[in-house]
């Protein structure tokens, strides 16, 4: 069963005047595969008017695109980053695509406690565009992925984790509908918080989970975290050797590499472990380790390796990573 990654357990395109290329233009059309909103959707779904969102493209604080018409739209993604960037709620969720508004007892407001109860609920009684729904509202509300991760997402798994312990293969359908559901939702999230073509290049973060260990959630959840910490989060996910990780280090040039380990048959050889992280040392990078597969014997990593139980500790240690690089090259 899965869970989260770091955790023990388990392991308006500004003003009129300005007007995107050719390129930018097909670019953006391809990339949403048609499926852009009006400026009054989205002023709608939010609960802000249509002169609150020019400014905000205006500034350059929300991205749009012109059609060939000239008429302005936004992607559903970027609504839904505009969304949490700014702490507005999600009044009408399905103009985001979200499909169903979650219970109004449900609200991200709540605490992650209570989404896990309820999210647990929906899941249970087959509710899954609700269930995505209610995850996806409480990203959209400011909600740290990581959080998300620690709380809501972990506890859901644990909880069937054990179902299926108690009622045999009837757990199964239950647990693998959920492991769907959340990859959905995660993935969505990362979409959502990927930087507009005109943005910095952010720096690189790659990981992955190691050889035999069959869980995907975990390596899915780092990259997510990454992302939301600014990072661009290339997740090589299940089954990656270590000297495939080492491999990526010349070719991605990261700033940070990571490494899940469920347990779940997946024992990273200690020496293959050092070797990797003196590929990442040798390139300016750090490597941070966690999950179940180190809980018994915790790796020694010299600064700025570091093992991390949890994705909360993952973020705190991404961002820190990102400040210090940051200060150092004056970026």
């Amino acid at each position: 069963m899965e869970s989260t990654l770091f955790h023990p357990l388990h392991g308006l395109a500004g003003a009129d005047e300005m007007r995107e290329t050719e390129q930018n233009r097909k670019m953006s059309s391809d990339r949403l595969g048609g499926r852009t909103l009006s400026p009054r959707q989205v002023a709608q779904a939010l609960g802000v008017s249509e002169s609150t969102l020019k400014r905000s493209a205006d500034r350059h604080e929300l991205h749009v695109f012109r059609t060939s018409g000239g008429h302005r739209r936004i992607s559903y993604d970027e609504a839904l980053r505009f969304a949490r960037q700014r702490g507005l709620p999600v009044l009408q969720p399905e103009v985001l695509g979200l499909h169903v508004a979650p219970p109004a007892h449900a609200a991200p407001g709540n605490g992650c406690e209570s989404l896990a109860d309820h999210l647990s609920e929906l899941l249970m009684d087959d509710q899954l565009d609700a269930a995505r729904a209610l995850l996806l509202n409480a990203f959209a509300g400011g909600t740290p992925i990581a959080e998300l991760c620690d709380g809501p997402i972990r506890e859901c798994l644990r909880r069937f984790g054990e179902y299926w312990d108690c009622n045999g293969d009837a757990g199964i359908c239950i647990e693998h509908a959920a492991t769907d559901l959340m990859t959905q939702a995660l993935n969505r999230m990362r979409s959502a918080m990927q930087p507009h073509p005109d943005a910095p290049t952010p720096p690189v973060a790659v990981g992955g989970s190691p050889t035999d260990d069959p869980y995907s959630l975990p390596s899915l959840m780092a990259s997510t975290v990454m992302t939301d910490c600014g990072y661009r989060g290339i997740n090589l996910g299940t089954h990656t050797p270590l000297f495939a990780l080492r491999d990526a280090v010349p070719r991605y040039r990261p700033r940070v590499v990571w490494l899940a380990s469920s347990g779940c048959g997946a024992h990273p050889d200690p020496e293959e472990l050092e070797a990797l992280a003196e590929a990442a040392a040798e390139a300016g990078a750090a490597l941070l380790v966690g999950g179940r597969g180190f809980e018994a014997a915790p790796p020694r990593l010299s600064a700025p390796h570091a093992y991390l139980p949890t994705m909360v500790d993952l973020a705190r240690a991404a961002r820190a990573l990102r400040y210090a690089q940051a200060e150092g090259t004056g970026d």
